[in-house]
């Protein structure tokens, strides 16, 4: 659709705050209804790689699989601050870094299950990633 950061779209969420955040083959789309204002998060805003297979939201906190790696990001609660995106991978200890299109799910206990290619595989996150 008019305005995404791709037209192949792989999932979409809601957050508490109405935003809507869409997956796509070119970054994150956010939608803000209230505003009427899509922001697009590619490259240029850090999101390395922009193919985004998965979303996945736990607290404060957004989990995007993409096509090399997990990427954590916390929205900034000023729009002028730049985003930081932090990556998690095979690297990092990780058991891929393919994740696939709609595979994951946040359980009640709050850990976060990713399918990951390419032989099927299951991360389980049972707490957060360390920020360095």
């Amino acid at each position: 659709q008019e305005g995404l950061s791709h037209n192949i779209v792989h999932k979409i969420i809601q957050r508490a705050d109405g935003t809507m955040w869409v997956s796509t083959e070119g970054g994150i789309s956010i939608i803000d209804p209230t505003s009427q204002t899509i922001t697009n998060l590619g490259e240029a805003e850090g999101l390395v790689p922009d193919v985004t297979y998965n979303l996945q939201q736990k607290d404060s906190s957004i989990y995007i699989g993409t096509v090399d790696g997990l990427l954590l990001v916390k929205p900034p609660a000023d729009p002028n601050t730049p985003w930081n995106f932090f990556k998690y991978a095979a690297a990092q200890g990780f058991l891929s870094n393919d994740y696939n299109r709609r595979a994951s799910l946040l359980l009640p206990n709050g850990q976060l299950w990713f399918g990951t290619g390419p032989n099927w595989k299951l991360t389980i996150l049972t707490q957060d990633p360390v920020i360095d």
